[in-house]
């Protein structure tokens, strides 16, 4: 399991994100486990986000 802390400032934080996946992609990672997509909106905008940045949500 490899966690990466990205800062909560929310006007950032999907760039802050999508920089922290991608440098963890270079690690061979190819899915993130989310713990709260019970939450539609949540869900949705990590469907968006993992779609964006080619890694598969679990």
């Amino acid at each position: 399991i490899v966690q990466k802390s990205v800062p909560a400032d929310m006007k950032e934080y999907e760039t802050q994100f999508k920089l922290a996946v991608n440098e963890l992609k270079k690690r061979k990672i190819q899915g993130m486990v989310f713990g709260d997509i019970c939450l539609e909106e949540h869900k949705s905008w990590v469907d968006r986000v993992c779609n964006d940045i080619e890694i598969t949500p679990l």
